[in-house]
């Protein structure tokens, strides 16, 4: 595995802040499940959610466990995903 990965970066990754407010979020932060091809998490920091991949057809096995480790790792670390 790569870097390790710390509660605040996947904070970060999905509201676009490495700590919580002290009076809280406006919204909560929530998680969603959406169909998508390459199996990145994804996230929409404007409504706090973060999106877990499903495969976009049923028939499209899921990536072994290693490979997914690695897709979430590099998602929450390069923070690229985080911000559409």
């Amino acid at each position: 595995m790569g870097e390790k990965i710390k509660p605040e970066d996947v904070l970060q990754f999905v509201t676009g802040s490495r700590y919580e407010p002290l009076l809280g979020f406006g919204m909560k932060p929530s998680i969603s499940y959406k169909p998508h091809v390459m199996f990145m998490p994804t996230s929409s920091t404007c409504t706090n959610t973060l999106y877990l991949p499903l495969p976009d057809h049923p028939a499209t096995p899921f990536p072994n466990e290693d490979e997914q480790y690695k897709l979430f790792d590099n998602a929450f670390t390069t923070k690229i995903y985080g911000f559409k």
